[in-house]
């Protein structure tokens, strides 16, 4: 087969590809361990404890303490001594009532910024 050909330069294969290259396996290491995520692992054990804001896909806030996060399957977080923050046309926020435990599913939240 013939090499792709871009701009008119011939690439040169790729005799000796190593685990960073593109594809599948760009992540992976040689011991089979993913980087992506050790480094996911990392984040979110070192959100664990802090105050975390929680946006969801409904532009619903919600405000509470990291505890923890499914890694496996959809990724559900938990927040503990939740609150729903509001902001008014005025710009002013408002907090709902406690909750002592959320469990917010992956499918449903956006983004967590910690505070």
């Amino acid at each position: 087969p013939q090499p792709f050909v871009m701009q008119g330069q011939r690439r040169q294969p790729r005799i000796n590809a190593d685990h960073r290259g593109c594809g599948k396996g760009a992540t992976a290491r040689l011991d089979g361990s993913d980087v992506n995520l050790e480094r996911l692992v990392f984040v979110v054990t070192s959100l664990v404890g802090h105050r975390v804001t929680a946006k969801l896909r409904n532009n619903v806030i919600y405000e509470g303490i990291f505890h923890s996060c499914l890694l496996e399957g959809d990724q559900s977080i938990i927040l503990k001594c939740a609150q729903r923050l509001e902001t008014k046309a005025d710009g002013e926020t408002t907090r709902g009532e406690f909750l002592p435990i959320l469990i917010i599913p992956g499918r449903d939240f956006l983004q967590i910024s910690a505070l």
